[in-house]
């Protein structure tokens, strides 16, 4: 980068970009959800959530998607924010249906459900 040429904003840009990679300033991330439909102009946005939380970011990435018992998925996607990138409308509808699936490992929601089943029913057995 030419510093005697750059502006002010591409100068801000480079120095945040320095502080995240040396770990004083820590980069922020967009994870967003699309539901899949069920025919392609359902297509949603259904869930958006802001993180700076990068096991968060790693657990969302593995994870991918989510899986309904109808058949259709809720499509996650996670990308680093620009500096002075500003935040949209948080969407939180699925949040506890994502971080159950990151709880328990799995990617559907049918998964989910013989999960806790499973746990009820030892639950149940333990109370004798």
């Amino acid at each position: 980068m030419d510093l005697k040429n750059a502006s002010i904003e591409e100068l801000s840009a480079e120095l945040y970009r320095k502080r995240v990679a040396k770990g004083t300033t820590k980069a922020r991330y967009e994870i967003i959800g699309i539901w899949s439909g069920y025919e392609d102009r359902q297509r949603k946005i259904a869930y958006r959530e802001y993180t700076t939380n990068k096991q968060l970011v790693a657990d969302i990435r593995k994870l991918n998607c989510v899986i309904y018992t109808d058949g259709t998925r809720l499509e996650l996607s996670v990308r680093e924010m620009q500096y002075r990138e500003r935040k949209q409308t948080i969407i939180l509808g699925y949040k506890t249906l994502v971080k159950e699936c990151i709880k328990y490992g799995v990617n559907s929601v049918a998964q989910i459900q013989r999960i806790k089943e499973k746990e009820t029913c030892e639950e149940i057995v333990r109370r004798g």
